[in-house]
């Protein structure tokens, strides 16, 4: 569970956190998890959101890859029923987990190459499931277009080439951002050999551009290493600034702006604790002014319960009774273009929106779909039936799989569809 900030009382229930990185739901329990709070949007408004994304695009006849854990299985539960409300029905549902053995994963590519299915749900974390990807690159399975989940983390550099292959044209969640105040510039400004203040910088100089600095000091560990053909010394030269968004993952900064949301929560109730404000709330005895001595849990609790405040980019923050700040999801396509990674943002999900009709903006004209699709997908179990024909159930299939059969004598529809009108 990340957390950002934290005062401990004199027990478990006194214990103040901000998390910018727990999703499970029940955190939003305040009579389990009374003072808790968190940035990030909690897993019931991401596996709405998914169920949203899938009937937008009028796909009936999807797939499921969940991680074999049990938020996993709750969030399977969760998407199948609302999937399956809409009218939709589920290819198949299969469990993945980085322990997995190369036969259990072959043995779920086999069912994803076998499957019509052409759109799958991917509810896991992408630790559980690059082995599977090289699998389905290694099995010719690269015609899919996967919808991952806000815990599935798009950075270039966790996945091999093979990946990168199978997951082009990805349409992905992830919680909304908006640019960190002065990120770049102080990215920009990371140099080893003017900034004393981060001393890890010279060993990511040397990670970054597979170089070496001049050794200094001639008793240290490196001055006795051999020395190698393919050594290059550090300069302070190399072409840090167009390396910034690779060597810094900057196209996802998701997590980094929730953690900057939680950091600033915190100073904005410290700032209203001890600001003096004119009620009563910001003293103590004798009106004396509140100082950070005096900031106790429980003060800190309340105030924190009430404070809000705008983003730079002018949203308002502000906690609700759970604990929770307003779940929102930037929708992005992975577009793999000449052999470079790309994340572009092609739409927003708001699952509190009014009406519902707005809860989703897709500009579905930026979205790059893999090599064998190039336009949007239509993934369905049958095809729609002619007018004069009826559709008939296959036993033991879905309700969305079906044959087409003439009408019977005296019998007629008039429309797609339908099963048979007198």
């Amino acid at each position: 569970m990340s957390q950002v900030v934290f005062e401990c009382g004199q027990n478990w229930r006194s214990l103040k956190k901000i998390s910018h990185g727990a999703t499970l739901s029940a955190l939003s329990n305040k009579i389990n998890f009374p003072s808790f709070f968190r940035t990030m949007p909690s897993n019931l408004f991401q596996n709405i959101a998914l169920i949203q994304l899938v009937g937008r695009f009028g796909w009936t006849w999807v797939g499921m890859l969940v991680v074999d854990n049990d938020v996993g299985q709750q969030g399977a539960q969760v998407i199948r029923a609302g999937i399956e409300r809409n009218g939709g029905c589920i290819g198949f549902l299969e469990k993945i987990h980085l322990s997995y053995s190369t036969q259990k994963i072959k043995r779920v590519v086999d069912i994803i190459k076998r499957s019509s299915v052409n759109v799958i749900v991917l509810h896991s974390q992408e630790v559980h499931v690059k082995a599977l990807l090289d699998a389905m690159f290694d099995e010719e399975v690269t015609g899919k277009i996967f919808i991952s989940s806000a815990s599935f983390i798009i950075t270039p550099g966790l996945f091999s080439k093979k990946a990168w292959k199978v997951l082009n044209g990805t349409i992905g969640l992830v919680p909304s951002a908006a640019p960190l105040p002065g990120f770049e510039k102080f990215l920009l400004n990371l140099h080893p050999n003017a900034n004393t203040t981060y001393p890890f910088i010279r060993l990511f100089w040397e990670k970054a551009f597979s170089c070496y600095w001049p050794v200094e000091n001639p008793d240290s560990e490196r001055s006795n290493a051999p020395i190698l053909k393919e050594d290059v010394t550090c300069t302070g030269e190399e072409g840090f600034r167009s390396e910034i968004a690779q060597l810094f993952e900057t196209n996802d900064l998701s997590l980094t702006y929730h953690a900057y949301l939680a950091v600033y929560a915190y100073t904005h109730t410290l700032h209203s604790l001890l600001g003096c404000p004119t009620t009563s709330e910001g003293y103590f005895n004798h009106g004396v002014c509140s100082n950070i001595n005096d900031a106790q849990p429980k003060k800190v609790l309340r105030f924190l319960k009430k404070t809000n405040f705008h983003t730079k980019s002018g949203e308002v923050m502000k906690f609700n009774s759970e604990g929770d700040l307003p779940a929102s999801y930037d929708i992005i396509n992975i577009q793999i273009i000449n052999g470079s990674f790309n994340l572009v943002k092609v739409g927003s999900i708001d699952p509190e929106a009014q009406p519902p009709r707005e809860k989703i903006s897709l500009n579905v004209s930026a979205i790059l779909w893999n090599d064998h699709l190039l336009q949007v997908p239509i993934s369905i179990c049958s095809n729609s039936c002619r007018p004069g024909y009826r559709k008939t159930p296959l036993e033991g299939r879905p309700i969305c799989c079906y044959d087409c059969i003439p009408c019977s004598e005296g019998e007629i529809t008039n429309y797609t569809d339908l099963y048979s009108t007198v």
